[in-house]
């Protein structure tokens, strides 16, 4: 939907080829580092892209708790160091575990320690353990690392 209003925008107000400032650098030879959120949410949105074909007619509500995703994704992480963010995600899951399982990467990356990285442009984004990563932590329910909100 957000695709589409931004081609219905570009057709009223077409970018002219004097506003973009050229590139010094090229950005596709950079390296990159840290994954931005919008990296992620990108990432998300091919994910859903590609469940809409297995997903089922009616809705399905995922009632699993956040913490569960989170443990089972901090688990994974302290056996093997560094996870594909696309394996998070089984074929034929439906979107309710889907946002399930994105919600718990986002806070395991705000809260316990997990970084991601991308090493090329438009490539995998990796779950890596942080500097305040604890493989031998248990993910409890309500946590948020002593942090007021």
């Amino acid at each position: 939907m957000l695709d589409e209003q931004s081609r219905d925008w570009q057709q009223h107000y077409p970018r002219l080829a004097s506003d973009v400032a050229t590139r010094q650098v090229d950005p596709a030879g950079q390296p990159i580092g840290e994954v931005e959120l919008w990296d992620l949410v990108s990432a998300m949105g091919r994910i859903l892209r590609d469940s809409q074909a297995a997903t089922p007619a009616t809705i399905v509500y995922d009632e699993t708790p956040i913490q569960v995703y989170m443990q089972q994704i901090h688990s994974r992480l302290a056996g093997h160091l560094r996870l594909a963010f696309s394996e998070m995600f089984e074929p034929g899951m439906h979107k309710s575990a889907i946002v399930g399982v994105f919600l718990a990467v986002l806070e395991l990356a705000r809260h316990h320690g997990v970084r991601t990285e991308q090493h090329e442009l438009h490539g995998e984004i990796w779950l890596v353990p942080g500097d305040g990563f604890d493989p031998t932590a248990e993910i409890a329910a309500g946590h948020d690392s002593g942090d007021a909100e």
